[in-house]
């Protein structure tokens, strides 16, 4: 099952919207959300805390830590 959407994310005072779609497999979920032309998965790590996940074979641009921290705030906030 997926479910595309816009995930609007405020980062250093902008309003940025992501294209993001929530896959469902049984009782694991994972958001799959695009940045710059990059699919970042966000997955919950051990801690019930969303953690991103690259290909690790396909090349893509550094996207700064903060920005990603940002994105899996707005999964939380998405998710109240």
């Amino acid at each position: 099952m997926t479910d595309a959407f816009e995930l609007p994310v405020t980062f250093k005072g902008k309003e940025l919207l992501f294209p993001a779609q929530l896959q469902q497999q049984g009782y694991v979920h994972r958001f799959v959300v695009e940045i710059n032309g990059q699919e970042v998965f966000f997955e919950r790590d051990e801690e019930q805390n969303y953690r991103a996940l690259t290909h690790p074979e396909e090349p893509g641009q550094q996207i700064s830590t903060e920005l990603l921290k940002a994105i899996a705030d707005a999964i939380e906030d998405v998710l109240r």
